[in-house]
C-alpha cells in the first residue's frame, strides 16, 4: 500500500508542475507592444569594437584621432557605442592576419578594424580601412543616419534604408517597388487597438515618442564617402548580401538596429510585408539576441530621445512567503533565499541603473513564483513519502 502511495504521490507532483508550465508560461510571454516599440524603449545597443592596428609608433595626428574616439563614445549629450583597443602588431602578430590586415602594406597603417558585437550572426567585419579623419568622422556618425535619428523620434515604425546597387534602373525600380508596397501596408496593417495595448500590464503612456505605424525610405549610394562606412556595416550584417550588385533594402528600427535585408528582385509584396507585420506586431521574444537584425553605430542620446516609456516594469509578486518555506527546506540543499532573488529584478531608482534586455516579461516571475511553490512542495512531500517507507 505505502509504494501505491508513494508512486501516486510522485505522479500528481509531476502532472501538477506539467500543468504549471501549460497554463502559466504561454500567457507569460504574451505582449501587445509591437516590435518596434519595445525595440526602441528596451534594446539599448551593444558595443563595437574600434582596434586600431600599427606597426609604428602613433603619430600625434593618429593620437589625436584614436582620442576623438574614444570621446565620442563617452560623451554624454550623445555617445556613440564604440569601445575603443589599439594592437601593437609587433607584440601580437597574429591579429594582422586574423583582423584581414594583411592585404594592406606597411605605408596604409595604422587600421581601423570594426567589429560586430560578438552575437551578430556573421563572420564578416563590419569595416576596414586606414585610421585617418574621414574614416573616424565617416564611423562615428552621417547625414543619413541623423535623419534615421530625427524620423524614429518622431515616432515613424521603421525607416528602411535603400542601398543603391549604382545601377539607376534597378535602383528607381526598387525605390518604386518598396515605397509602392509601404504606401499600402500603412494603410493595411495596424496595430493593436489604443484599449488592448493600455490594458496590456507593460503599458505606460507617458513617451514623448507617438505610437504610430508609419515607414519611409531613405535611398544611400555605396559610392559617398560620408556613408561608406554606414553601408558597410549594413551589408556587412549579414554573411553573403556583400557578393550582390543589386539594390538592397533594409528596415532600421528601434534605437538603431536593422532587420533582414531584401536583396534586388526579392524586395517584393511578400519581403516587404513580411518584415513589416514583424516589426508592427506583437513582441513575442523580449530577448534582443534571439531576434533577427544587427545593432549599427549610432550618435545619439536615445534615452533623451524617448523621454519616458511605453512599457512599465510590472509589480513584483510577493515572495516573503516562499522565504519562510525554502529556510524550511535549507537542508535539502535549497539555500538560496528567494528574496535575494527578488533584488536583481527590483524597478530601477536614481541609485540603480536600467537593466536593459530583460531574458523574459518581468509578468514571468508570476508563473515561475507558483512552478517554484509546487516544486518545493512537491520536494518535501516526496521527502516526506521516501521518509515514512524507511519507518515503515
Amino acid at each position: 500500500m505505502m509504494r501505491r502511495n508513494f508512486k501516486s504521490l510522485v505522479a500528481i507532483y509531476l502532472a501538477s508542475i506539467i500543468a504549471c508550465f501549460l497554463i502559466y508560461v504561454p500567457s507569460a510571454v504574451t505582449c501587445q507592444i509591437p516590435v518596434f516599440r519595445y525595440a526602441l524603449e528596451r534594446w539599448s545597443p551593444d558595443l563595437f569594437s574600434v582596434l586600431i592596428l600599427y606597426h609604428n609608433p602613433l603619430s600625434a595626428e593618429h593620437l589625436g584621432l584614436v582620442d576623438r574616439l574614444k570621446q565620442a563614445a563617452l560623451e554624454v549629450e550623445r555617445p556613440a557605442n564604440i569601445e575603443v583597443q589599439l594592437f601593437d602588431l609587433n607584440e601580437d602578430p597574429q591579429y594582422s592576419k586574423e583582423l584581414l590586415a594583411d592585404g594592406y602594406s606597411i605605408d596604409q597603417y595604422p587600421l581601423m578594424v570594426v567589429r560586430y558585437p560578438q552575437w551578430v550572426k556573421t563572420h564578416r567585419l563590419a569595416w576596414v580601412g586606414t585610421l585617418s579623419g574621414e574614416s573616424v568622422e565617416a564611423l562615428i556618425d552621417s547625414p543619413a543616419r541623423q535623419t534615421i535619428v530625427e524620423r524614429i523620434g518622431e515616432g515613424e515604425s521603421a525607416v528602411w534604408v535603400l542601398i543603391e546597387s549604382g545601377n539607376q534602373s534597378k535602383d528607381d525600380a526598387a525605390a518604386s517597388r518598396l515605397q509602392e508596397n509601404l504606401d499600402l501596408l500603412q494603410q493595411k496593417l495596424q496595430l493593436p487597438s489604443r484599449e488592448v495595448i493600455e490594458s496590456d500590464e507593460a503599458f505606460q503612456p507617458e513617451t514623448q515618442v507617438e505610437l504610430r505605424l508609419a515607414f519611409s525610405i531613405l535611398r544611400l549610394k555605396r559610392s559617398d564617402p560620408a556613408e561608406a562606412i554606414f553601408a558597410s556595416l549594413l551589408i556587412n550584417s549579414e554573411p553573403d548580401l556583400h557578393q550582390f550588385n543589386e539594390p538592397i533594402a533594409i528596415p532600421v528600427f528601434g534605437q538603431g538596429r536593422s532587420h533582414f535585408a531584401l536583396v534586388g528582385k526579392g524586395i517584393n509584396t511578400q519581403t516587404i510585408t513580411d518584415s513589416c507585420q514583424f516589426l508592427t506586431g506583437a513582441c513575442s521574444c523580449q530577448v534582443k539576441e534571439q531576434n533577427p537584425g544587427s545593432d549599427l553605430v549610432f550618435t545619439a542620446n536615445w534615452r533623451q530621445i524617448i523621454t519616458g516609456t511605453a512599457i512599465r516594469l510590472q509589480p513584483l509578486p510577493d515572495l516573503m512567503s516562499m522565504a519562510t518555506l525554502a529556510d524550511s527546506v535549507e537542508s535539502k540543499g535549497f539555500s538560496e533565499s528567494p528574496v535575494e532573488q527578488q533584488a536583481l529584478y527590483l524597478p530601477p531608482t536614481a541609485e540603480t541603473p536600467v537593466v536593459e534586455n530583460q531574458p523574459l516579461n518581468v509578468g514571468f516571475l508570476i508563473p515561475t513564483a507558483i512552478v517554484v511553490i509546487v516544486s518545493l512542495l512537491g520536494v518535501i512531500g516526496v521527502s516526506f513519502a521516501i521518509k515514512s517507507r524507511r519507518d515503515v
